[in-house]
């Protein structure tokens, strides 16, 4: 079975939602103010750090999960629609919190794409279901 791909696009959606994480739990008043919204950035850092233990539990077992692979997809394009919304919503956020917001979007909508054709590749082979 040839999952490589599959297993660096989750490798690297783990490491950046850890990164991503932990940033928003030690650097949120920094954030804030790049931001410019008051959002408790540290809850979302442990709800990512959460999802990134889901990643790693996917990346790092011997038999991937088919299932659990789309629940990181569907979850990811989430993160990116939920982004892109807040595009247009009036929250008062600056130009630069947007562009980091868009930057972070970007990045994860590519891990998304990159585990959707390692999961396609690694399906046609074989996969635990």
């Amino acid at each position: 079975m040839n999952d490589q791909m599959l297993r660096r696009a989750l490798h690297a959606n783990w490491i950046f939602s850890t990164i991503s994480g932990l940033l928003m739990i030690f650097d949120e008043p920094i954030l804030q103010d790049l931001a410019g919204v008051s959002y408790p950035f540290a809850g979302l850092g442990y709800q990512l750090l959460f999802f990134a233990a889901i990643v790693a539990f996917a990346a790092f077992r011997k038999a991937i999960s088919k299932a659990h692979v789309w629940v990181i997809i569907v979850l990811d394009a989430s993160w990116e629609l939920m982004c892109i919304t807040l595009l247009f919503v009036p929250t008062g956020m600056t130009t630069t919190g947007k562009v980091i917001m868009m930057v972070s979007a970007a990045i994860v909508g590519t891990l998304a794409y990159f585990q959707l054709i390692g999961l396609t590749r690694a399906t046609s082979k074989k996969l635990a279901v």
